[in-house]
């Protein structure tokens, strides 16, 4: 019962972090879409682009992942239910389990390759054309959505195997 208690407290946690998270991908995404709106107006209207406008939309294009962990939790990924949908609930639970434990392994690896281009970057001195940013944070920030991402699926799968048990 104890278990049970503490697991849903770090479940609670973990889907506020990933919730914050996802809203400061949706923050950023307003913040890319309005720049862009300004550098096709000022490259049109006044043929003065802003300098480094392609490259900084670029950058926040990484931050969009904090989101993914968010859509894990709440079961908002893309499926294919033709098959799976007219199954039994016990059996769908099982095989997205399955599912989602290949995902899982499949995103151990990507988390973890991720870190280590971060590092591989920052020692290549890895910087954007024309600004000159640094690019191994955005890597790095790349790697924690990743991670973010792995252990949101854990929780579902988790999750999953319990209503599959209860069922």
């Amino acid at each position: 019962m104890r278990i049970a208690k503490i697991a849903g407290s770090v479940d609670a946690t973990f889907t506020s972090l990933c919730r914050i998270l996802n809203i400061i991908g949706m923050v950023v995404l307003v913040f890319m879409m309005l720049l862009t709106v300004a550098d096709v107006f000022l490259r049109y209207v006044f043929n003065r682009p802003i300098v480094g406008g392609t490259e900084i939309t670029e950058l926040m294009m990484v931050p969009l992942a904090l989101g993914m962990g968010w859509c894990v939790l709440k079961d908002k990924t893309i499926k294919m239910g033709l098959i799976v949908d007219n199954l039994p609930l016990k059996v769908q639970s099982i095989i997205t389990s399955i599912t989602y434990t290949i995902g899982f392994s499949a995103f151990i690896f990507i988390t973890w390759r991720t870190f280590l281009e971060s590092v591989r970057v920052e020692r290549l001195n890895g910087m954007t054309a024309i600004l000159r940013i640094p690019t191994y944070p955005f890597y790095g920030l790349l790697g924690f959505c990743f991670a973010i991402l792995t252990l949101a699926i854990l929780i579902t799968v988790i999750r999953n195997l319990v209503q599959a048990v209860k069922k």
